[in-house]
């Protein structure tokens, strides 16, 4: 019997994220502050950010977000779970049934909780469900958007 690799999408895709999982882990460890990947920018990008102004790290998050959203454009769609205006936003959404749809039916339970916006396609791929500094946030979206490019690239 004959071993072959699989080329398929989904195969690749899991191949190379797993690659750069890997080299980003590598890369994220070996700088002291983790600079955004120049082709992220705020108009294919965005982040959906789930909070309630009740929860103490969802007010810290905010600050990060807004550390963020200042130094590379990138924006930030903020949605409350509570009702309340989110800390440092005062445009905030209420929740209106986006928390299901970006969480496969299952809802937001945590706070904070971050997705990624492809926002040509509306895909939300989440980035944590707890609070991260902000190299974490720019190492994950360095991660995501490597894989999403690589996926992009034509089969040889």
């Amino acid at each position: 019997m004959e071993n072959r690799i699989s080329t398929s999408p989904q195969a690749l895709l899991f191949c190379t994220y797993t690659v750069v999982i890997v080299l980003g882990l590598q890369l994220a460890c070996t700088r002291a502050e983790e600079q955004l990947n120049s082709q992220v920018n705020g108009e294919e990008y965005g982040i959906l950010y789930f909070g309630r102004d009740t929860c103490e790290a969802s007010r810290k998050q905010a600050a990060v977000l807004k550390e963020i959203e200042t130094q590379y454009g990138l924006p930030i769609l903020p949605v409350t779970l509570d009702g309340s205006a989110l800390h440092l936003y005062p445009d905030t959404k209420p929740d209106n049934g986006i928390s299901i749809m970006v969480s496969r039916g299952e809802g937001i339970t945590r706070t904070p909780s971050l997705y990624l916006v492809v926002r040509v396609t509306q895909q939300a791929i989440p980035l944590t469900d707890s609070l991260l500094t902000k190299e974490e946030i720019v190492s994950r979206i360095n991660i995501i958007t490597a894989v999403l490019e690589a996926a992009r690239q034509p089969q040889r």
